[in-house]
């Protein structure tokens, strides 16, 4: 009897009795015949047989056949198909360029599976030794496996790696904002390489980030380093910057100015100060620094330097400043605080500058810390703002008398001085007078004259007190006033007259023997310019004069070479 394939995969029999034929298994039966007709032929008609029956499971004991596909060499380049996992099947894969097994069983063609394993050799550029193994397995699980080696080199289209350009770049990179550069921005600004197909370069980049002035400008440098993965050659490092520059210079304003000198003519530490702003950096405040150059009294030298730029201590912090040669000039320097946007810059002019006025020259720099700057010229006067103290004294004149034949309707008058007001007015300090009191002049301005007549009309009898404003300038046109009394007195010709106006002084100058003295001078004083006034006593020793009523008169006698006959007067 003969079992074939086929009986391997058709159910024949029941042969666990669950009354459902399994697979492979048939049921055989037997059958002994005799030859009971006695013709001589076993198995005819008029025979006798008997039968007896077995179940017989039908199996192959034959294991497949794999024959693998020759060893092969290959380029990493290649489109080929590998399998670094668990063994899968071949159906759906492109194995063109290393082929595949040949592989049956005794019955019916199997499945094959393929994996794939890296060996020893084997490089980060995907070239080296693979060890590839089929395996077919047929419905009993016998198995059967072969090895295929596959050797890969590497590209035949193969190029050293270059560079494309210089990978060195000097030039930096602008960036807009004060954020540091993205990766893309790194990226596209890296050096920039050629390599073979299988070459597999890496890079690391490292960013370290600078702040300049307090944040106001900043750069970054980018550190780029490279190592070819397939041999670990490395190259690097290579640098490339990215700055945020500011191309705005700070906002700055210049203009003539004028400042009030002391009391004592002398004007001690002067401050000047000027504001900056400037709002373009990254750091919101900003950062200010300054140079301040100072000529004194404009002469083209320049005297101090106060600047940013030295340090704040030693001979730059002193109140003088360090003396050096900048530029030919022989300078004070001296340190100057750097200021915030807005902020106000301060510099003090430790010299005493003297004289009514002066002109002087002052030039202002700042800079933002990323090389914009601002400059201005200005020019300052130091001038006398302060008027004059008038000191002032009251007086008291006589109206001339009309001269006889003068003509007619002529008045009494008098003219008067400013001056003669005048008790030493000043301009200034009292010790340090700014203006000379011989140069000072003093008028009135609404006469624009410094002299003034009062006659008749200006006169109340038999006498007044008239009020006049006594004007004090100085050279700068400065002015204040005093306001004196002025006694006016009328007692000559054409002067006004009532009852009781006049009285007489009058005496005698005699000895104690009351023997009367000729030629005594006899004075009269009262409290007007032109007193005092005298009389010689006649022969008979009398004196006698005519005068204002209403005034205090003082009358004295004197007279020399006759010392013997001694006077008194009555």
């Amino acid at each position: 009897m003969k079992f074939c394939c086929v009986d391997l995969e058709t159910a024949g029999a029941d042969f666990d009795g669950d009354g459902v034929k399994d697979k492979g298994y048939h049921e055989v039966v037997v059958r002994v015949w005799d030859d009971g007709n006695k013709d001589g032929i076993v198995g005819n008609i008029g025979d006798n047989y008997n039968d007896s029956w077995v179940i017989v499971q039908v199996d192959c004991k034959v294991p497949p056949v794999i024959t693998c596909p020759p060893d092969k060499t290959v380029y990493c380049d290649w489109a080929i198909t590998t399998n670094f996992g668990d063994f899968k099947p071949v159906a759906g894969e492109d194995f063109t360029k290393t082929g595949l097994p040949e592989a049956y069983g005794v019955c019916t063609t199997l499945p094959i599976e393929w994996k794939d394993q890296k060996q020893s050799d084997w490089t980060q550029c995907e070239t080296g030794t693979i060890w590839r193994t089929f395996r077919v397995k047929d419905a009993k699980g016998n198995t059967r496996e072969c090895r295929q080696i596959i050797r890969v080199l590497n590209s035949l289209a193969d190029k050293p790696w270059q560079w494309v350009g210089n990978p060195v770049n000097d030039t930096p990179i602008p960036q807009t904002t004060c954020t540091e550069p993205t990766a893309q921005q790194i990226k596209d600004a890296g050096p920039k390489w050629t390599a073979g197909p299988c070459d597999v370069i890496g890079v690391s980049t490292k960013v370290w980030e600078f702040n300049f002035e307090d944040g106001v400008c900043k750069k970054w440098k980018v550190e780029y380093k490279y190592v070819n993965w397939c041999d670990n050659e490395e190259r690097g490092p290579y640098y490339r910057y990215f700055i945020y520059f500011d191309e705005k210079a700070p906002q700055l304003t210049c203009r003539d100015t004028m400042y009030e000198q002391g009391a004592d003519c002398k004007t001690r530490n002067l401050m000047l100060t000027k504001k900056a702003t400037d709002e373009n950096g990254c750091n919101a405040a900003g950062w200010l620094k300054w140079e301040v150059y100072v000529d004194l009294w404009g002469d083209g030298d320049n005297d101090y330097l106060y600047s940013s730029f030295v340090p704040n201590s030693g001979g730059y912090a002193s109140t003088q400043g360090q003396l050096e040669n900048i530029g030919g000039d022989i300078v004070y320097v001296k340190y100057l605080a750097p200021t915030s946007s807005g902020g106000i810059a301060k510099i003090t002019i430790p010299e005493i500058i003297e004289g009514k006025m002066s002109n002087h020259k002052v030039v202002w720099k700042v800079s933002d810390g990323c090389h914009n700057f601002s400059s201005c010229h200005e020019n300052f006067m130091i001038v006398d703002k302060k008027a004059p103290t008038p000191y002032c004294v009251s007086l008291s004149t006589a109206l001339m008398a009309v001269p006889q034949g003068a003509p007619a309707g002529s008045k009494p008058m008098v003219e008067l001085w400013a001056r003669d007001f005048d008790k030493g007015s000043y301009d200034g300090d009292l010790n340090w007078p700014c203006t000379p009191q011989e140069d000072a002049q003093r008028w009135l301005p609404s006469a624009k004259s410094s002299a003034k007549i009062w006659d008749t009309d200006d006169y109340v009898y038999p006498y007044n007190d008239v009020q006049v404003m006594m004007v004090v300038w100085d050279k700068k046109f400065n002015s204040d006033y005093c306001w004196v009394s002025l006694k006016l007195i009328c007692n000559g010709n054409g002067c006004p007259t009532g009852p009781g106006s006049r009285a007489t002084i009058s005496g005698t100058v005699t000895t104690e023997a009351s023997q009367t003295v000729s030629g005594v001078q006899v004075s009269i004083m009262t409290n007007i310019p032109e007193y005092p006034v005298s009389v010689t006593t006649g022969a008979d020793g009398q004196y006698s004069r005519s005068e204002i009523v209403g005034l205090d008169y003082e009358v004295t006698a004197s007279k020399d070479g006759d010392d013997l006959n001694a006077a008194h007067t009555s």
